[in-house]
């Protein structure tokens, strides 16, 4: 399943061409955890202007800075796709960014979040766009006043990802090999 897939009753958000640089926002509202995920596309919302490979200023058209989150998550399957609306429109997306997204949501205590989140800020169907945000990446995230990451479900326990977080939490941060793992 393709987040963005089409049927009749659940079509992809419509996008707007973005100026170079440029990159869009969603808007979470408010709601309890079973409310549908609501949300409202903010296009083009925020301009990185040039800086070196790792920085740029960031600002909106009103030359504000967005104060905006940047979701990193797990695809995980997409046999059991979840929906949300953006703009009114009913689409599909994965289940793991339906339970990234709701966690999120709970943590804003009823306040609306302004997020960037890969998925629903970048136009799926359209490559050369996928292409240019994919090269903007780094500095989106470093950009966010923070960044949320939903590694999957804490209660899935098949994952294994406690255990891994827990040697990563306690390896040293500047050992790493180069070697490849033999078959």
């Amino acid at each position: 399943m393709e987040p963005h897939s089409t049927s009749s009753s659940h079509t992809p958000a419509s996008y707007r061409q973005l100026p170079e640089g440029s990159f869009r926002l969603i808007q979470l509202l408010p709601g309890s955890w079973n409310d549908t995920l609501n949300t409202e596309l903010l296009e083009p919302i925020a301009y990185l202007r040039p800086g070196n490979q790792y920085t740029a200023e960031l600002s909106n058209l009103d030359g504000q800075t967005p104060n905006y989150v940047a979701l990193s998550y797990t695809w995980g399957n997409c046999r059991t796709p979840r929906t949300i609306t953006i703009n009114g429109v009913t689409q599909w997306i994965t289940t793991n960014l339906d339970l990234a997204l709701r966690t999120l949501r709970a943590e804003q205590q009823q306040k609306p979040v302004t997020i960037w989140v890969d998925a629903l800020c970048i136009d799926q169907n359209d490559d050369m766009e996928r292409s240019r945000q994919v090269s903007l990446m780094h500095q989106i995230f470093q950009q966010a006043a923070y960044v949320h990451a939903y590694v999957g479900d804490p209660f899935d326990r098949g994952l294994g990802y406690e255990q891994h977080l827990k040697e990563l939490g306690s390896s040293d941060p500047f050992q790493f090999s180069t070697e490849t793992d033999k078959a």
